[in-house]
Protein backbone atom coordinates (compact mmCIF):
# COMPACT_ATOMS: atom_id res chain seq x y z
CA UNK A 1 0.00 0.00 0.00
CA UNK A 2 3.05 2.55 0.42
CA UNK A 3 4.06 1.76 -2.96
CA UNK A 4 0.91 2.22 -4.08
CA UNK A 5 0.37 5.66 -2.28
CA UNK A 6 4.12 6.84 -3.67
CA UNK A 7 3.08 5.71 -7.48
CA UNK A 8 -0.25 8.08 -7.18
CA UNK A 9 1.62 11.10 -5.80
CA UNK A 10 4.52 10.82 -8.15
CA UNK A 11 1.92 10.62 -11.07
CA UNK A 12 0.02 13.48 -9.48
CA UNK A 13 3.20 15.73 -9.67
CA UNK A 14 3.86 14.47 -12.97
CA UNK A 15 0.47 15.84 -14.50
CA UNK A 16 0.72 19.10 -11.91
CA UNK A 17 3.97 19.55 -13.60
CA UNK A 18 3.01 19.27 -17.50
CA UNK A 19 -0.04 21.76 -17.23
CA UNK A 20 2.36 24.80 -17.27
CA UNK A 21 4.25 23.69 -20.14
CA UNK A 22 1.33 23.32 -22.03
CA UNK A 23 -0.70 26.61 -21.09
CA UNK A 24 2.95 28.07 -21.53
CA UNK A 25 3.10 26.46 -25.33
CA UNK A 26 -0.13 27.82 -26.55
CA UNK A 27 0.80 31.45 -24.87
CA UNK A 28 3.59 31.67 -26.70
CA UNK A 29 1.81 30.33 -30.06
CA UNK A 30 -1.05 33.15 -29.56
CA UNK A 31 1.57 35.78 -28.46
CA UNK A 32 3.52 34.74 -32.24
CA UNK A 33 0.47 35.27 -33.82
CA UNK A 34 -0.29 38.88 -32.03
CA UNK A 35 2.91 39.93 -33.30
CA UNK A 36 2.66 38.51 -36.49
CA UNK A 37 -0.28 40.44 -37.32
CA UNK A 38 1.35 43.69 -35.51
CA UNK A 39 4.44 43.23 -37.66
CA UNK A 40 2.44 43.00 -40.94
CA UNK A 41 0.09 46.34 -40.15
CA UNK A 42 3.55 47.82 -39.51
CA UNK A 43 5.26 47.15 -42.12
CA UNK A 44 2.31 47.15 -45.07
CA UNK A 45 1.95 51.02 -43.38
CA UNK A 46 5.57 51.76 -44.06
CA UNK A 47 5.27 50.09 -47.38
CA UNK A 48 2.23 52.07 -48.20
CA UNK A 49 3.02 55.51 -46.75
CA UNK A 50 6.50 55.05 -49.19
CA UNK A 51 5.21 54.22 -52.25
CA UNK A 52 2.48 57.06 -51.89
CA UNK A 53 5.06 59.24 -51.19
CA UNK A 54 6.83 58.15 -54.69
CA UNK A 55 4.26 57.73 -56.61
CA UNK A 56 1.55 59.79 -56.11
CA UNK A 57 2.92 62.87 -58.26
CA UNK A 58 2.02 60.39 -61.21
CA UNK A 59 -1.13 59.27 -59.92
CA UNK A 60 -2.31 62.58 -59.73
CA UNK A 61 -1.60 63.57 -63.18
CA UNK A 62 -2.82 60.52 -64.64
CA UNK A 63 -6.45 61.15 -62.74
CA UNK A 64 -6.07 65.15 -64.25
CA UNK A 65 -6.11 63.72 -67.52
CA UNK A 66 -9.42 64.24 -69.79
CA UNK A 67 -12.34 61.45 -69.95
CA UNK A 68 -11.76 61.38 -73.37
CA UNK A 69 -8.09 60.21 -72.25
CA UNK A 70 -7.43 56.19 -71.67
CA UNK A 71 -6.28 55.97 -68.57
CA UNK A 72 -4.71 52.58 -68.46
CA UNK A 73 -2.54 53.07 -71.78
CA UNK A 74 -1.86 56.85 -69.98
CA UNK A 75 -0.31 54.70 -67.19
CA UNK A 76 1.39 51.98 -69.19
CA UNK A 77 3.13 55.05 -71.34
CA UNK A 78 3.88 57.04 -67.88
CA UNK A 79 5.09 53.92 -66.14
CA UNK A 80 7.98 53.66 -68.60
CA UNK A 81 9.42 57.28 -67.90
CA UNK A 82 8.76 56.65 -64.04
CA UNK A 83 12.25 55.02 -63.19
CA UNK A 84 14.51 58.26 -64.82
CA UNK A 85 12.24 60.52 -63.50
CA UNK A 86 12.19 58.71 -60.19
CA UNK A 87 16.35 59.17 -60.45
CA UNK A 88 16.02 62.75 -61.83
CA UNK A 89 13.62 63.75 -58.75
CA UNK A 90 16.38 61.93 -56.30
CA UNK A 91 19.58 63.78 -57.98
CA UNK A 92 17.48 67.12 -57.43
CA UNK A 93 16.84 66.63 -53.78
CA UNK A 94 20.58 65.62 -52.71
CA UNK A 95 21.42 68.84 -54.59
CA UNK A 96 18.93 70.76 -53.25
CA UNK A 97 18.86 68.78 -49.58
CA UNK A 98 22.08 66.82 -49.83
CA UNK A 99 22.55 66.02 -46.01
CA UNK A 100 19.22 64.99 -45.44
CA UNK A 101 18.54 63.35 -48.77
CA UNK A 102 21.85 61.01 -47.86
CA UNK A 103 20.90 60.55 -44.13
CA UNK A 104 17.11 59.49 -45.34
CA UNK A 105 18.72 57.38 -48.03
CA UNK A 106 20.92 55.24 -45.50
CA UNK A 107 17.90 54.97 -42.58
CA UNK A 108 15.79 53.25 -45.31
CA UNK A 109 18.57 51.19 -46.57
CA UNK A 110 19.71 49.59 -42.44
CA UNK A 111 16.32 49.36 -41.85
CA UNK A 112 15.26 47.25 -45.00
CA UNK A 113 19.17 45.33 -44.43
CA UNK A 114 18.16 44.80 -41.16
CA UNK A 115 14.85 43.11 -42.14
CA UNK A 116 16.73 41.26 -44.73
CA UNK A 117 19.58 40.23 -42.27
CA UNK A 118 16.80 38.46 -39.94
CA UNK A 119 14.94 36.96 -42.35
CA UNK A 120 18.31 35.34 -44.05
CA UNK A 121 18.55 33.64 -40.32
CA UNK A 122 15.15 32.27 -39.96
CA UNK A 123 13.03 34.93 -38.87
CA UNK A 124 9.23 35.04 -40.10
CA UNK A 125 6.95 37.53 -40.04
CA UNK A 126 5.66 36.67 -35.89
CA UNK A 127 9.23 36.54 -34.88
CA UNK A 128 10.77 39.79 -36.77
CA UNK A 129 12.08 42.59 -34.53
CA UNK A 130 10.87 45.91 -35.77
CA UNK A 131 12.45 47.68 -32.64
CA UNK A 132 15.98 46.47 -33.50
CA UNK A 133 15.55 47.14 -37.34
CA UNK A 134 14.24 50.33 -36.19
CA UNK A 135 17.49 50.85 -34.38
CA UNK A 136 19.42 50.05 -36.87
CA UNK A 137 17.34 52.86 -39.24
CA UNK A 138 18.08 55.48 -36.81
CA UNK A 139 21.93 54.40 -36.36
CA UNK A 140 21.97 54.41 -40.26
CA UNK A 141 19.98 57.89 -40.58
CA UNK A 142 22.64 59.48 -37.67
CA UNK A 143 25.92 57.84 -37.79
CA UNK A 144 26.00 56.76 -41.79
CA UNK A 145 24.37 59.43 -44.30
CA UNK A 146 25.60 62.62 -42.54
CA UNK A 147 29.18 61.01 -42.15
CA UNK A 148 29.17 59.87 -45.56
CA UNK A 149 28.03 63.65 -46.62
CA UNK A 150 31.16 65.02 -45.49
CA UNK A 151 33.25 62.39 -45.58
CA UNK A 152 32.93 61.92 -49.87
CA UNK A 153 33.04 65.60 -49.73
CA UNK A 154 36.56 65.34 -48.21
CA UNK A 155 37.45 62.93 -51.18
CA UNK A 156 36.76 64.66 -53.85
CA UNK A 157 38.13 67.96 -52.60
CA UNK A 158 41.52 67.04 -51.26
CA UNK A 159 42.26 63.25 -52.72
CA UNK A 160 41.49 63.99 -56.54
CA UNK A 161 44.86 64.93 -57.23
CA UNK A 162 43.74 66.61 -60.45
CA UNK A 163 41.92 63.94 -62.00
CA UNK A 164 44.30 61.67 -62.23
CA UNK A 165 43.26 58.01 -63.30
CA UNK A 166 44.67 56.76 -59.71
CA UNK A 167 42.71 58.73 -57.36
CA UNK A 168 39.73 56.51 -57.91
CA UNK A 169 41.17 53.27 -56.90
CA UNK A 170 42.99 54.97 -53.91
CA UNK A 171 39.39 56.57 -52.75
CA UNK A 172 38.42 53.31 -53.19
CA UNK A 173 40.89 51.66 -50.65
CA UNK A 174 40.76 54.48 -47.98
CA UNK A 175 37.12 54.02 -48.19
CA UNK A 176 36.85 50.59 -47.45
CA UNK A 177 40.19 50.28 -45.19
CA UNK A 178 39.97 52.43 -42.12
CA UNK A 179 37.57 54.57 -43.11
CA UNK A 180 35.17 50.91 -42.62
CA UNK A 181 36.58 50.90 -39.33
CA UNK A 182 35.31 54.74 -38.25
CA UNK A 183 31.68 53.49 -40.01
CA UNK A 184 31.49 50.43 -38.14
CA UNK A 185 32.32 51.76 -34.92
CA UNK A 186 30.24 54.53 -34.84
CA UNK A 187 26.85 52.01 -35.49
CA UNK A 188 28.14 49.85 -32.68
CA UNK A 189 28.14 52.54 -30.50
CA UNK A 190 24.78 54.24 -31.41
CA UNK A 191 23.24 50.93 -31.51
CA UNK A 192 24.83 50.13 -28.14
CA UNK A 193 23.02 53.57 -26.89
CA UNK A 194 19.56 52.99 -28.28
CA UNK A 195 19.33 49.53 -26.47
CA UNK A 196 20.89 50.96 -23.18
CA UNK A 197 23.63 48.51 -22.99
CA UNK A 198 26.11 48.90 -20.43
CA UNK A 199 29.23 51.17 -22.49
CA UNK A 200 31.52 48.63 -21.21
CA UNK A 201 29.69 45.90 -23.28
CA UNK A 202 29.84 47.74 -26.15
CA UNK A 203 33.68 48.18 -25.83
CA UNK A 204 33.92 44.89 -26.13
CA UNK A 205 31.85 44.65 -29.09
CA UNK A 206 34.24 47.33 -30.63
Amino acid sequence: SVLLGDKIITELKSSTQMEPLSYDCTATKDTRNVQGILNGVVLTAIFTAGTYGVVHHDVEKILALPDSVDHVKAAIIMSKDLPAEWMEWYDDKALQLPLMTKASTSGVCYFVGDLCAQTLNGKRINTLKLDRATKSSIAGFIGHGPVAHYWLNFLDTYLSFGGAWWAVPAKIVIDQGPMSIVFNTIYTVLLGSLSFRDPREVRKNL
